[in-house]
Formats: structure tokens, C-alpha cells, sequence
């Protein structure tokens, strides 16, 4: 939408499952550092739910009979000054139940810093989208991998 900010952020290890971006309502505050801090937070606490649900992708797959993972979806929430996250709201499912609850279950779960200190207001509402590609009879590999390097 017009007017939303998306912040450049680093580049995350490679997965090849699950990826995404936020972009903030406020475009009158730079979000930058911030937006790396929470990616980041949120990136590891969706991979870790990830992990947790290989079993009910692998059923989803099945009963789809297709084992390719490529979906998104869109999700708001707001972040309030202390970092509590909370009215989360699917804008767009993705088509696959797994990916969607395993985005809401992040955000239900994720610890966030407090919104940066020089921000004017209490509360920031941020829109992400989750991304998930691939094969899926790879994604516990890939996440197991992962996880082994400690990278969430």
C-alpha cells in the first residue's frame, strides 16, 4: 500500500523453505535497525514452529498428493511499545494450512525488543508476508540442518 515503508535487511541463511518481508504502516519513522532485530527474531521463532510441524506438512502434502511447497501468505499484527505482540490478523492464506498456522503460532510465541525509544508513538502495526517454497519431503532435512548450526 501506499505509503508503507520496507526496510532493507540482511540476508538470512539459506533455507529454501521459509522467507519473507515486514513493511510498517508508519512512514515517518526508519524503522531499518529495527526491522533487522525483529526479522530476525521472527524468522527464527517461524523456523523453529516450522520444525515442530514437518509431520503435519508432510500429511498436508500427502493428502495433496504434491510434495512442492509454494505458497505465501499475509499476515498483520501490531507491536506495542514494550515489544508484546498482538492483534494478529491473516490478510491473505497461503493455501496451506501448515505454512499459515506455523506464521501464527511465531507470532503468537515471538519475544521482540520494545519499539526503539525515539519512536513517537505506543504501538507500530506491521504487515508480513511468509513465503514458503520448496519440496517438502527436504524440509526437516533442511530445518534439521539448521537447527544443528544453531541458526534459530
Amino acid at each position: 500500500p501506499q505509503g508503507l515503508e520496507l526496510p532493507e535487511l540482511d540476508r538470512l541463511p539459506e533455507s529454501g523453505f521459509g522467507y519473507g518481508n515486514l513493511v510498517f504502516e508508519s512512514s515517518d519513522f526508519d524503522f531499518s535497525d529495527y526491522a533487522r532485530q525483529i526479522y530476525m527474531a521472527i524468522w527464527r521463532a517461524w523456523h523453529n514452529r516450522l520444525y515442530q510441524s514437518t509431520d503435519e506438512f508432510d500429511r498436508w502434502a500427502f493428502q495433496r498428493r504434491s510434495w512442492l511447497l509454494d505458497h505465501q501468505l499475509q499476515l498483520r499484527f501490531t507491536i506495542h511499545a514494550n515489544g508484546q505482540v498482538d492483534g494478529i490478523f491473516i490478510e491473505d492464506v497461503s493455501g496451506c494450512l501448515p505454512l499459515d498456522q506455523s506464521a501464527v503460532d511465531a507470532l503468537t510465541e515471538v519475544i521482540l525488543p520494545p519499539l526503539p525509544v525515539e519512536f513517537p508513538r505506543e504501538k507500530e502495526t506491521v504487515h508480513a508476508r511468509f513465503i514458503g517454497q520448496g519440496d517438502i519431503r527436504a524440509l526437516k532435512k533442511s530445518l534439521v540442518w539448521l537447527k544443528s548450526r544453531g541458526e534459530f
